[in-house]
């Protein structure tokens, strides 16, 4: 992910790559063969002691991600960071009450997909009347044996499948529908020793609907994460992933047609500067540094994204304590 963005970041005409640290040798001596005009660092702390830099882009594992924000933080430094935006709520609120007048931005990148742009709009303007229930899943092809590395040690990682793949779709119902009240969960470690690998979530909204969220880095035949939301409205019925959105409505109300309709997402993407790994990276990078030249507020900063931060943190104290928990939203 350090490699996608600070190839984004340098292809942009409002940005340039300047420096990058990466401990690991191998890339570092990359990087300097191939862009010898960049400053290349083995210590985060030394290059921001020797850098001015303007935005810092972090995709360090998690428990990294709160000393490398208060240092860019402190040095007047905007900051994207990728998700989760720390290990727990507790971090969260310690980024949330630093000072600063920075620019943030955390790395939920589906809200820049067209197709969870285009259920939004559905939800917000009730094309399809008022949203009854929803079910919701992540599924990948992970970790079908015993895994080494950050991500399997909940010290680093925060945790298994709920905070990897299950903080994108916690982040896409607080785009799509808005916060939770209370969360029941169970969850189960497979191959992994110290985190889970699969999890299934009830989930109550402020506004009383009622959902679930099924999660899984354990099931096969899925090369690539996906995930998949269906809702049920009063007129019909929305499924939107990834790839597409399919939608069945009960009337014709000028915006739907009555019926079935499906739209892919290579039909609703209009294409965006550069792109290296799905348009969806590139837009969460153009929309951050437009926010700092507007003075504007990204689409998912700190303050936003703490909140799924705070919805895991329910969760897991959920399957610990074996009841349902109550969401705390407040920083």
């Amino acid at each position: 992910m350090g490699l996608l963005h600070s190839g984004i970041f340098n292809q942009l005409e409002s940005s340039t790559l300047v420096a990058v640290a990466d401990k690991d040798a191998l890339t570092s001596d990359l990087l300097k063969a191939y862009l010898p005009q960049i400053s290349v660092y083995r210590d985060y702390e030394e290059m921001f002691k020797r850098e001015e830099l303007d935005v810092a882009a972090i995709s360090t594992p998690v428990f990294l991600h709160k000393p490398i924000v208060e240092m860019a933080v402190e040095r007047d430094c905007h900051v994207f960071v990728e998700k989760p935006l720390a290990l727990d709520g507790h971090e969260c609120r310690s980024l949330l009450h630093m000072g600063g007048n920075v620019k943030t931005q955390v790395g939920y990148n589906r809200r820049f997909l067209e197709t969870f742009k285009m259920a939004k709009g559905i939800v917000n303007d009730s094309s399809l009347g008022q949203l009854k229930s929803l079910q919701s899943q992540m599924f990948e092809t992970q970790v079908l044996k015993k895994e080494q590395g950050w991500r399997y040690d909940r010290s680093k990682g925060g945790g298994g499948v709920i905070i990897d793949l299950g903080a994108h779709v916690i982040d896409l119902l607080h785009y799509l529908v808005g916060p939770l009240s209370r969360v029941a969960g169970v969850a189960r470690s497979i191959y992994s020793e110290s985190v889970e690998d699969c999890a299934s979530v009830n989930l109550q909204f402020v506004e009383g609907l009622i959902g679930s969220l099924e999660l899984s880095w354990s099931v096969r035949d899925y090369r690539l994460p996906e995930t998949k939301i269906a809702m049920q409205f009063e007129n019909g019925t929305l499924t939107v992933t990834e790839k597409y959105i399919e939608i069945y409505s009960d009337v014709d109300n000028g915006s739907l047609k009555r019926g079935w309709s499906t739209f892919y997402l290579q039909d609703l993407t209009t294409g965006v500067p550069i792109d290296l790994g799905g348009p969806e990276y590139t837009a969460e990078d153009v929309q951050l540094l437009s926010c700092i030249r507007d003075d504007a507020e990204p689409l998912c900063n700190f303050r936003e994204a703490a909140k799924t931060n705070f919805v895991i943190d329910a969760i897991y104290d959920s399957i610990n304590a074996s009841e349902t928990r109550e969401i705390r939203y407040e920083a």
